[in-house]
């Protein structure tokens, strides 16, 4: 019933916004919110937030966040256009809209980023459809270098990528049980500014096969034991570990003086078994100690996203 869908989405969009806010975003108002756009012509945007980006020295990002909650097969391709294009025109005309920027203190914030998050919830047909929506993305027209619209920045997530995000606040939580400290690392080298730890992640952070982290450990009050620590989406093979080792090194984020703790997100725990010892020679002469940990991969909203 269409009564239903509304409810469903709804409640969707919500625990979305409570996805987001784990990962340290702020969120702005509530959820399903109408403001006045440039054009005179008030938009609805399903959740707003803001965040200081760790790659651009503290100056916050602001976020249009849309929600889709859909089944397998009731989802056409030919939508995914529409939405962007609507994403993109709330996104143009409410950047520029005084009334929206004063009343949501968004002045200071860079407003070009829209955010179309999409929950396929029949989770047991996901797996096979996701290759006919990677498809419907690539079949979105790229807007052109030269139109008012090319400055902003729009992400796509599906299942796909909300499971790493969902299984990264697991392996959060995990690691809060230690009694550990965490936060994602920002290096300089793609910066171009100081180095910066934070509790939050960015969109780009989101979407890469690598998450760099600095774990502490302040148990021992004379001693604070730092763990260079890595999220690692990627492939299970030798080449895709040596590729990592190199970006470890290109990021200042290994050392002779810290343990390395990779955490895995992947299902395949016989593939990962077998090339387990040559993943450890790759790093063992370069750290203090190498450890392999596995994170459990989450396809299903958890509980604490949907209660």
């Amino acid at each position: 019933m269409a009564e239903d869908q509304s409810v469903n989405g709804d409640r969707w969009t919500t625990q979305a916004a409570k996805l987001f806010s784990r990962l340290g975003w702020n969120k702005i108002g509530d959820c399903n919110i109408d403001v006045p756009g440039a054009d005179g012509i008030c938009h609805g945007i399903d959740s707003l937030f803001t965040y200081e980006d760790g790659y651009l020295n503290k100056k916050k990002q602001g976020i249009f966040l849309e929600a889709k909650r859909y089944k397998t097969e009731s989802f056409a391709p030919n939508k995914l256009s529409g939405w962007v294009q609507v994403i993109n025109n709330k996104v143009n005309e409410l950047k520029q809209s005084s009334p929206f920027l004063d009343k949501y203190l968004m002045n200071d914030s860079i407003n070009n980023n829209g955010v179309l998050v999409i929950w396929f919830h029949d989770i047991d047909n996901y797996k096979a459809y996701k290759s006919k929506f990677q498809k419907a993305l690539l079949s979105i027209s790229t807007i052109k270098r030269g139109s008012k619209d090319w400055t902003n920045r729009l992400f796509i997530m599906d299942n796909f990528i909300l499971s790493r995000l969902m299984s990264l606040c697991n392996t959060l939580d995990t690691i809060d049980k230690e009694n550990l400290d965490v936060n994602f690392y920002y290096a300089s080298s793609v910066s171009d500014h100081a180095v910066v730890e934070s509790k939050i992640l960015n969109l780009e952070l989101m979407f890469s096969d690598y998450i760099f982290m600095k774990i502490r450990d302040h148990s021992d009050d004379s001693y604070t034991k730092e763990i260079d620590t890595v999220i690692y989406y990627d492939e299970l093979n030798l080449p895709s570990f040596h590729r990592l080792k190199s970006s470890l090194i290109r990021h200042n984020m290994i050392s002779k003086s810290n343990p390395l703790r990779l955490y895995l997100h992947n299902d395949e725990e016989d593939e990962s078994r077998k090339i387990l010892p040559e993943v450890e020679k790759i790093f063992s002469d370069d750290v203090k100690s190498f450890e392999l940990k596995r994170m459990n991969v989450i396809n299903r909203l958890p509980n604490w996203l949907r209660e």
